[in-house]
């Protein structure tokens, strides 16, 4: 298996949010997102399982999956704010930036890169299929005593267990706006 991990640090300054400060009705409902199942257990999860992008598929050493610019950019900004990548690389960020209808700028050192993103950003968001990893509960027996006769804090395992691993397969995350 291929385990990758990025690290995404959230900050905010204290105090009241003003997220909705200053915007329409119809504005803050084009903003809001449904928590179904899948958001419950798999987009606002303090974990994301997203799949890496296949090699070879951008000419890239080390090319980021849309998907978590795409969440990022969703929930963190309207249309029209600015998004900066200043390590934009083969302008994952830029493109999704784009089609969510937010201005963008980006870094790039390395000229080839630069002359990668400013094509990629210029392209439409595919529908990418996901794997959703579905959680069961498993019921636990009856408590296990400890030493000083005391119930221990670790429970002996019921015999239920799993009854399924994966569902809804090929569920797309996300698609394009104007999808």
């Amino acid at each position: 298996p291929n385990i990758m991990t990025e690290y995404i640090l959230l900050f905010r300054k204290p105090g009241q949010r003003r997220l909705w400060e200053g915007r329409s009705r119809k504005e803050r409902a084009s903003h809001r997102i449904a928590l179904d199942s899948v958001t419950k257990k798999e987009v606002a999860n303090n974990i994301w399982h997203v799949a890496p992008v296949p090699p070879k598929q951008i000419a890239h050493p080390c090319p980021f999956p849309e998907e978590i610019p795409y969440r990022l950019i969703r929930w963190f900004s309207w249309k029209n704010d600015l998004v900066l990548d200043p390590f934009c690389g083969s302008g994952t960020t830029l493109k999704v930036a784009a089609n969510l209808g937010r201005r963008w700028v980006g870094y790039e050192l390395v000229s080839k890169y630069a002359v990668l993103a400013a094509e990629r950003v210029r392209e439409r968001l595919a529908l990418r299929k996901q794997l959703v990893v579905a959680y069961d509960k498993v019921s636990y027996g009856r408590g296990i005593a400890a030493k000083s006769g005391k119930r221990a804090r670790f429970r002996r395992k019921g015999k239920a267990g799993r009854k399924r691993a994966v569902s809804q397969p090929d569920l797309p995350l996300f698609a394009h706006e104007g999808s």
